[in-house]
């Protein structure tokens, strides 16, 4: 695990290290690299931390870090924030009701795009507010909902979210698998209770599908 990776030549430089380590240790199988996203600069250089090199086997988003490097106002790790927020447009006197957002979206969709695309695994980082359960179980939701395959916990309690969170519904898996037993090869257009099912829906159900699988399994 590498932290505050910023750019390419930090894994190169790792790689040339473990290649040496490798060789003297007579290791055939190469040690892998988890690289932490923790800066402004290695957001902006995310695409090639994540291709890299072949050792590459993913990356964390570490948010209090990535907070200090864009000197950002806030001293939380993770989550939202209630002044980071957006209003309703102004009705007469009525008060303006207003939608907190996620300070981490970009920076994390944009590390899961980078490592979807260089075929490796992108992870949610702490969550530091250990007694918001609730507020920890919705960061790592959408973090699974948008891509990650797991999240760094900081508390016990946080394991067992976690490993709630990062199972897939079983009501949604149960959907999908009836979407690939009415389309097994993937083609043409099919209704299934009202919603449209073509070869993207069915690429969306193998993922939903695989991961269930691949957890029971494990189970």
């Amino acid at each position: 695990m590498v932290p505050k990776v910023e750019g390419p030549e930090d894994i190169h430089y790792v790689d040339r290290l473990l290649a040496q380590l490798e060789a003297r240790a007579g290791l055939e199988r190469p040690i892998l690299v988890h690289a932490l996203l923790e800066t402004a600069r290695g957001v902006n250089e995310v695409e090639a931390i994540a291709a890299a090199s072949p050792r590459m086997q993913g990356m964390s988003l570490g948010p209090a870090d990535l907070a200090a490097s864009r000197r950002m106002k806030t001293t939380r790790v993770g989550g939202g924030h209630p002044g980071y927020r957006v209003l309703a447009d102004p009705s007469g006197d009525a008060e303006r009701s207003g939608t907190q957002q996620d300070l981490w979206h970009y920076s994390l969709a944009r590390m899961v795009d980078a490592c979807a695309a260089a075929g490796i695994l992108p992870f949610y980082g702490p969550f530091g507010d250990i007694k918001d359960v609730e507020g920890c179980e919705a960061q790592f939701r959408s973090a699974f909902i948008l891509g990650c395959v797991g999240a760094w916990s900081l508390h016990p309690v946080q394991i067992d979210i976690a490993k709630q969170v990062f199972s897939p519904d079983p009501h949604e898996v149960a959907f999908a698998r009836r979407v690939i037993e009415a389309i097994p090869d993937g083609q043409g257009v099919h209704m299934i209770d009202g919603k449209m099912q073509d070869d993207a829906t069915w690429k969306q159900a193998k993922v939903m599908v695989e991961l269930a699988d691949l957890l029971e399994a494990r189970e």
